[in-house]
């Protein structure tokens, strides 16, 4: 949740970010599956060309994470490629085809 940290984790993610906020209203960000909101999604997600947020896929053991087939479109399938990959699970032959998953978000 917001504000907890993983010191353990070194420099392998960033830690869950707080909501951002001005003044006293929260800045709402668009989750996967949800328009972009000016060419912005949350944390969990990017923003395609067609304004569509999409999950963000990671690495797992056996699949690099832009090779993570999608299910309903804007989310990554990872029942197909290994399971949801975890803090620390790295995939040293997947250089450049997505990222490992972050030990903190």
């Amino acid at each position: 949740s917001c504000g907890v940290t993983n010191n353990q984790c070194g420099s392998q993610g960033n830690d869950f970010p707080c909501p951002t906020t001005t003044s006293t209203t929260t800045v709402r960000r668009a989750s996967a599956g949800e328009a972009c909101i000016n060419n912005v999604c949350d944390s969990f997600s990017w923003c395609n060309s067609d304004g569509r947020c999409y999950e963000a896929c990671y690495n797992t053991p056996t699949t690099c994470g832009n090779s993570v087939p999608r299910v309903n479109t804007y989310y990554c399938n990872y029942g197909v490629s290994g399971g949801r990959p975890s803090c620390g699970v790295t995939n040293v032959n997947c250089a450049g085809l997505g990222g490992d998953f972050p030990c903190s978000r």
